[in-house]
């Protein structure tokens, strides 16, 4: 702005020297245009701000939607997620094998010491899939919900003869809701309320604390 002023306070002078020379007008044409630059600037600039002031204003009310809306769903995920407790009769109705490895996961999650049980489960090449429901509730205890979900759809995807099968959709909803993805998990409380299954009242409890 000092240099743009210096250049208009030279013109003038320069004008002024001039007053009279009526064959040579270029320096007062000059300070027209620029003059009428400086102008339309400075129209542009006061337009400019009020519209950069909306903008910040709109967004920091987007990001405190977002936020307020994560909170809730975050606050509803620690008031009805519980893990599964562990069927203990569920090894008599599996396999007859059952693996030192999975019999050490189980003894692990049954203690509630879910990393220990999540290292054993990793160090098995395959676990029988009446199992997987607990490895799914590991790794939502370790705060691997990405993972879970990968684990849990594959679950549901199996159909409705698996035996853990209605477990998998509720810790597929609750799961959804904990990563944020509150469509997916709307959607799945609906089918599970719909289902009238073992999970509907906690279902329709969730659907109303997000309300």
């Amino acid at each position: 702005m000092e240099t743009q002023k210096k250049d208009i306070e030279d013109l003038i002078a320069r004008t002024i020297r001039q007053v009279g020379h009526e064959k040579d007008m270029q320096d007062i044409e000059t300070l027209r245009a620029f003059a009428a630059n400086m102008k339309r600037r400075s129209k542009i600039r006061r337009f400019l701000i009020p519209i950069a002031s909306i903008t910040a204003v709109f967004a920091l009310v987007f990001s405190l939607n977002i936020y307020h809306n994560n909170r809730i769903m975050d606050n509803v995920f620690t008031t009805y997620y519980t893990p599964l407790e562990y069927d203990q009769e569920l090894a008599s109705r599996g396999n007859d094998s059952i693996s030192p490895e999975l019999i050490s996961a189980m003894n692990a999650y049954h203690k509630g010491e879910y990393q220990v049980a999540l290292q054993e489960f990793n160090t098995m090449q395959s676990v029988d899939k009446n199992f997987l429901i607990y490895k799914a509730i590991c790794l939502i205890e370790t705060k691997e919900l990405p993972e879970a979900i990968e684990l849990l759809e594959q679950l549901v995807n199996d159909g409705e003869g698996s035996e853990y099968w209605q477990q998998a959709n509720w810790y597929l909803a609750i799961s959804y809701l904990g990563n944020h993805e509150k469509d997916k998990a709307m959607l799945l409380f609906e089918e599970i309320i719909y289902s009238n299954g073992v999970y509907k009242n906690e279902a329709e409890k969730t659907i109303k604390s997000l309300k």
